[in-house]
């Protein structure tokens, strides 16, 4: 019997940034001396505490 292959793309696929971005790039720089702590405070009031989904960090 003569079969058919067919593409079947992964539902999820897990990606590791770490290896994905270079050690060396700006970013990673920036990240380290960036200090965004202040944020969560600053947004609170945008967000509804009982309705909806939690916000996740970007």
């Amino acid at each position: 019997m003569q079969g058919r292959h067919e593409f079947q793309p992964e539902l999820f696929s897990a990606i590791d940034f770490e290896q994905l971005i270079p050690k060396s790039h700006l970013l990673r720089r920036i990240d380290k001396v960036l200090d965004l702590s202040f944020l969560p405070k600053l947004t609170a009031p945008l967000y509804s505490q009982n309705q909806g989904r939690p916000s996740i960090d970007p």
